[in-house]
């Protein structure tokens, strides 16, 4: 039985990759902006710490949880 494995996804229009360490900085200016967050306040990182623990649990659940 094949299984699609979802760290790698692309569609026309979109780029589905789990996150490396040379997205942080990308990924904490969305996860600290407070509009992104209007309506799930708790979720808003307030430290680029805070965004990379985020990529390293990324990478945990890739290697560990999804695919084969």
């Amino acid at each position: 039985m094949s299984c699609t494995d979802w760290r790698h996804t692309t569609t026309a229009r979109l780029w589905l990759d789990l996150p490396t360490e040379a997205d942080v900085d990308d990924l904490h200016a969305i996860h600290s902006d407070p509009d992104s967050w209007r309506h799930f306040p708790v979720g808003r990182h307030t430290s680029r710490t805070r965004s990379a623990e985020m990529v390293t649990q990324s990478q945990w659940i890739g290697a560990h949880a999804l695919g084969d």
